[in-house]
């Protein structure tokens, strides 16, 4: 478990401890401020339900650590200043940034090393990218196997273009990639093998422009508004029209518990409708459900931090098992014997 101390006690330190509070892997073992006075009962503040000792700037040397975080963006500056002078070696202090992008390259370093769409987003020249740095991983294994083919992509959500020219370099020439967005100033972005449509994904009718003009589509991935009728609409639009075989990808699903997007724990949110997916690929087995479209055409549904996968394979047949004997049972446990 790794040590850390707190350098600073306000709303953002706070917040910071809490979400580590109970990890496994950290420990918060002092916090402490410029302005404090230690003495008495202030030798220990509650934190997320956990007692945490105060100490004053004179004792960081003393004080056992991996790590010293600078909890608060405002004053970092002449906390840094401070700590120089505190402590003449400061290679242990980093902010609250620079620590969740330190840990997260300790974690996934052996995983990103080959990573050409990390790559792409931290060493080559492009306009901004907007991604949760953890969903390279997830891209990848996803869609490595599209690589150098015909592939038609659809990203929801083009803002600066970034994504597109990243897309381009990882799927090669032969790739169809079309952007969508509601910004008509969006357009710009567009050329070579990159297409951009303007419309909304909430709107069926735009949806059924692109089915139109576009003979099929084989991935799509949604990084648009994030709101949950934004998102059940298109997945309803599109997931029929998704071919066989492809791949419909859904991010940002954190959104689901975010009341700024519609939404809320345990309320009508998207990832309590994708919930249902799980019911509908098991709807041959039920006595009270009726298999759909959704029975017949999910190969898989996997869910991930904040982003939910959809494989699609359609299926004309019905779930069976081969006995031992050579005979066959069906879902409802039916057994028949094999001529």
């Amino acid at each position: 478990m790794g040590k850390l101390l707190v350098y600073g006690m306000g709303n953002v330190a706070g917040k910071f401890i809490r979400k580590i509070a109970h990890s496994s892997f950290w420990q918060v073992v002092a916090i402490t401020d410029s302005k404090i006075n230690v003495k008495g009962t202030d030798k220990h503040k509650l934190i997320g339900g956990i007692s945490i000792p105060v100490i004053a700037p004179e004792e960081i040397g003393r004080t056992e650590c991996d790590y010293i975080i600078i909890g608060t963006a405002v004053y970092e500056e002449e906390i840094r200043q401070h700590l120089k002078e505190l402590l003449p070696d400061c290679n242990k202090v980093l902010s609250i940034g620079e620590f969740y992008y330190k840990v997260f390259l300790m974690e996934n370093k052996e995983n990103l090393q080959n990573n050409s769409l990390y790559d792409f987003c931290m060493n080559k020249e492009h306009t901004p990218i907007d991604k949760w740095l953890h969903y390279y991983r997830i891209y990848d294994r996803y869609f490595s196997a599209y690589r150098g083919t015909d592939v038609v992509f659809l990203e929801i959500g083009v803002c600066k273009g970034g994504s597109l020219q990243m897309w381009k370099q990882y799927f090669g020439d032969k790739a169809t990639i079309i952007g969508v967005d509601i910004d008509e100033t969006c357009k710009v972005y567009e050329g070579g093998n990159a297409k951009v449509e303007i419309g909304s994904q909430e709107d069926p009718k735009f949806w059924e422009y692109i089915k139109n003009k576009y003979p099929k589509i084989d991935i799509l991935l949604d990084d648009g508004g994030h709101t949950m009728n934004q998102q059940i609409v298109t997945f309803e639009c599109m997931f029929p029209f998704i071919s066989d075989g492809g791949v419909y990808m859904c991010e940002d699903t954190h959104t689901s518990y975010m009341e700024g997007f519609g939404a809320g724990y345990g309320g009508k949110n998207f990832i309590e409708y994708s919930k249902k997916f799980i019911d509908d690929m098991h709807a041959y087995f039920s006595q009270v459900m009726v298999p759909g479209y959704n029975t017949e055409s999910m190969y898989s549904v996997h869910y991930y931090d904040s982003i939910v996968v959809v494989e699609k394979e359609v299926r004309s047949g019905f779930p069976i098992i081969l006995k031992p004997d050579g005979s066959i049972m069906d879902a409802d446990m039916n057994t028949y014997k094999l001529s």
